[in-house]
């Protein structure tokens, strides 16, 4: 089907669909499991985005699975959780997990209640080979953010694997009645080739404002992240990743640890995955489709990002964004629209209206859901 075609249906199911669905979300609340990081990227996107569905008439039911793996461990959570299902019996059971907190086992006994599951997949890039295509199998539904990871799921048997793109919450990254003090930022964590790609523009005068880990002024809330890409004349966004060389990266080759626990004394060695580590380590060279993609024009500033996932599919370059090949090429046209307000400001209103018309998660999970429940 046409790519526009799809889009659009998105946004129109967004808008009219008001059949009452029950939702049974299985998500971590808070980033890595931390309260101290903040809420987690799916409580602020996805819940968020669930209760507010049809003006809020859907029914969602809150299962945070790292709150209950630390007070319960994972397999009485395991427990709590099919007990929890069965008594709800919702339409939809969605799951979006960070790594092992459930087990395979666990989501397979609730699909095979007969109800209907869900696995929200959104590192395919690199991590089908050594995660996804162990838990995909045990939902009714895969969906994927990674476009190409389609015939992989189809190769090992899922069949029910639909590819839907990240989006922005559009409730979060809105407009803000701000002053444009900030000429470029990006928001984002710290990566050896973004680190290379900052200095290059600070060394060639380009006036950037730089938050997120690793960075020097460190992560922000998600209230700031909007704040600032509101306040920028251009935001950035590199769609590129690199594999690192750090002490941490290597020692996932060869070692485990409770992804919510954090605890040194819960590493335990991990010898019989090492060539699947292997590759993710290697793939996560590979560019992927970011939610700040959509995120920075949602908030009416615009966005100039990497070349690179097939952008032009969702916005048209250089008229609601615009996109860079090189170093070079980004200050050349950094430089060019800081010269240039009017053409800046009418390419991010045109990128702000394309957003919110077709890229919403409201628009995306409204399409899913339609999508699945009626077959």
């Amino acid at each position: 089907m046409n790519e526009n075609i799809i889009i659009r249906m998105c946004a129109f199911v967004a808008r009219h669909s008001h059949t009452i669905v029950k939702i049974f979300y299985v998500a971590p609340k808070y980033d890595r499991g931390d309260p101290l990081r903040g809420l987690s990227f799916e409580h602020i996107n996805f819940y968020d985005t669930f209760c507010r569905l049809d003006k809020g008439t859907h029914n969602v039911v809150y299962f945070a699975s790292d709150i209950a793996i630390k007070s319960l461990g994972k397999e009485k959570t395991g427990q709590q959780l099919l007990a929890a299902v069965l008594e709800k019996k919702p339409d939809i059971c969605f799951f979006s997990m960070i790594d092992d907190e459930l087990s395979p086992e666990t989501i397979r006994s609730i699909t095979n209640t007969g109800l209907t599951t869900l696995g929200w997949f959104s590192d395919d890039p690199w991590r089908f080979d050594n995660y996804s295509k162990y838990y995909a199998p045990s939902f009714s539904w895969v969906s994927t953010t990674d476009e190409s990871a389609l015939p992989k799921y189809k190769k090992i048997g899922v069949t029910n694997a639909v590819y839907i793109p990240c989006a922005a919450n559009d409730a979060i990254f809105k407009l803000m009645d701000v002053l444009k003090d900030v000429d470029v930022s990006f928001i984002g964590s710290r990566t050896a080739q973004r680190d290379r790609i900052i200095k290059e523009l600070k060394r060639n005068g380009i006036n950037i404002v730089v938050r997120g880990s690793g960075w020097t002024d460190g992560r922000i809330s998600a209230e700031e992240v909007v704040n600032i890409i509101c306040r920028s004349k251009i935001s950035l966004n590199f769609n590129q990743s690199a594999a690192s060389f750090g002490i941490r990266p290597l020692a996932r080759l060869f070692f485990k640890r409770n992804v919510f626990t954090r605890s040194l004394r819960e590493i335990h060695p991990d010898f019989q995955n090492f060539f699947s580590n292997l590759r993710e380590w290697r793939q996560k060279r590979k560019p992927q489709l970011k939610a700040r993609t959509f995120e920075v024009p949602a908030c009416g500033t615009m966005l100039l990002t990497h070349n690179s996932c097939g952008v032009g599919r969702y916005y048209k370059i250089g008229r609601e964004i615009d996109v860079y090949d090189s170093i070079t090429n980004l200050m050349e046209k950094i430089r060019h629209y800081l010269n240039h307000d009017e053409l800046r400001e009418r390419i991010a209103q045109a990128g702000y209206h394309r957003t919110i018309r077709d890229h919403t998660y409201a628009a995306r999970f409204a399409n899913l859901f339609s999508h699945i429940l009626k077959k």
